[in-house]
């Protein structure tokens, strides 16, 4: 049986703060429907799922809708990107040309990189820079912009399709320093005594931590959390006016020379970009830490010049994969 292609307007109300149809909304939906054949026969979506490619042909069509409105959620994102990053965008050199109450093609480049690309716990990150995402936006914005004097005002604005402006709003607040005369909590204290100042310790093998623990920190052991699984080890733990962080499974990342028992190059190059994408995976007070220390020099994507894109961008690529787990929000 062949398969329903067709965008319908309950799935295009879906993306929108309401539920009835408004005047504007036949014109969008015809123009998604014909947006998805485009789509349906571009490289980057081939074998891709229908449902993948109606949900690209919608939220490119919403960003039209932004633009010719020149509200909603698309034009909350790029304001709120700017305050934050002096940029409307991340990743791309805005070009002279950029006009932020229109479309361009950057913007669709940078959409087709959101839908190409997964939040959930463990990420997946496409790359901004891909051929066939610079040849479909190319190819979607000439699209827009023979109907962009035709389009229709939408009276009623869309809501945060493209990121929760809360993610936007969220201050990166700074560590504070451990400063002589500060008030420390009593594990602080004694771990800082143990390590000789030193904020970070490494170990290996969560049994070595344990030890650790029990030995310096006077802790009963019974009162130390489980490992998560039988091959818990590589264990950071970072002692702050807060208290003890401890982040398993972490070490092998961290380029500092009293790590050299664990610190693997080859992983950190493979998949050291984890600390930034995977909720939960590496607390984000150390994560800031780190980065403040350049102990990820090695940390890059799996793509070309995916070392320069995530240093340059790491602090929108946290907000955008972690979610919550930002600032723990």
């Amino acid at each position: 049986m062949k398969q329903n292609n067709k965008i319908f307007m309950h799935a295009w109300l879906q993306s929108h703060p309401r539920t009835k149809s408004m005047a504007t909304d036949r014109w969008y939906l015809d123009f998604a429907n014909e947006l998805f054949l485009l789509i349906d026969s571009s490289l980057l979506y081939v074998g891709r799922r229908i449902e993948d490619k109606q949900q690209a042909s919608i939220l490119l069509t919403l960003y039209l809708e932004d633009s010719i409105a020149n509200e909603g959620g698309w034009r909350r994102f790029s304001e709120l990107c700017h305050q934050l990053y002096g940029s409307y965008l991340p990743f791309y050199e805005v070009p002279e040309e950029y006009l932020p109450d229109e479309i361009n093609e950057v913007d669709v480049a940078f959409l087709l990189w959101k839908l190409n690309s997964d939040d959930g716990d463990s990420a997946t990150v496409a790359n901004p820079f891909d051929e066939e995402i610079w040849q479909l936006a190319s190819d979607v914005y000439q699209f827009m912009d023979a109907v962009f004097e035709q389009a229709p005002i939408c009276d009623t604005p869309s809501g945060d399709w493209v990121l929760p402006s809360e993610q936007l709003l969220v201050e990166r607040t700074a560590i504070p320093d451990i400063i002589p005369g500060i008030q420390l909590p009593e594990s602080v204290r004694l771990f800082l005594e143990a390590s000789g100042g030193e904020q970070l310790m490494y170990f290996p093998l969560y049994e070595q931590m344990e030890d650790f623990f029990v030995k310096h920190l006077h802790w009963n052991r019974a009162d130390i959390p489980d490992k998560l699984d039988a091959d818990g080890g590589n264990v950071v733990v970072f002692a702050n006016p807060k208290g003890l962080l401890v982040a398993p499974g972490v070490a092998q990342f961290f380029c500092d020379k009293r790590n050299e028992a664990a610190y693997d190059k080859e992983m950190a190059m493979k998949e050291g970009y984890r600390v930034f994408t995977d909720k939960g995976y590496c607390p984000f007070d150390l994560l800031k830490y780190a980065v403040e220390r350049n102990l990820f020099p090695d940390a890059r994507f799996p793509f070309e010049n995916g070392k320069e894109i995530l240093q340059k961008n790491w602090d929108f690529i946290a907000r955008y994969f972690l979610g919550e787990y930002y600032e723990g929000r």
